[in-house]
């Protein structure tokens, strides 16, 4: 069944970070507080979005916003990213979250450090991307190896 003992090893240490994650965003569940942050600043960066293949991609900018909340007995400031706008040069208006804006915040009151936007995607996107790539691994380690044929 096993093809590609590489890809298996592979495999292997990807499945590991992804259990290491998800216990890390399990407990930090557990333990989170929630409160609401306020945006206090967005900037703009240009840059390339789209597919990884140069076709694929076009100029954009690419917005982030720098969220405040009080934690207990001071307040904290995270960034997060504001979205994109296909062009380089977008004026900021464009971007996501402005300033001023309330923002759902969770975070963990022992380390307050630790925050992130109190929406799924924030929370899950490390184990869920760990959790893609041991798939990955783990499909191409069943796959034969390609072998370059000698004429």
């Amino acid at each position: 069944m096993i093809k590609n003992r590489f890809f298996f090893a592979i495999a292997g240490v990807l499945a590991l970070v992804t259990l290491y994650f998800v216990t890390d965003r399990l407990l930090f569940i557990a333990h989170a507080e929630k409160t609401t942050g306020t945006v206090t600043a967005v900037d703009a960066s240009n840059g390339r979005c789209g597919g990884s293949k140069r076709r694929r991609s076009y100029d954009c900018t690419k917005f982030h916003a720098d969220i405040e909340f009080a934690a207990t007995d001071q307040s904290h400031t995270f960034s997060v990213s504001a979205g994109d706008a296909r062009g380089h040069d977008q004026p900021v208006s464009r971007a996501r979250h402005q300033v001023g804006d309330a923002v759902a915040v969770v975070y963990n009151p022992d380390r307050p450090d630790e925050a992130y936007r109190d929406n799924w995607f924030d929370i899950w996107s490390t184990p869920l991307f760990a959790a893609f790539g041991h798939l990955i691994a783990l499909f191409g380690s069943m796959k034969e190896r390609r072998r370059e044929e000698n004429p």
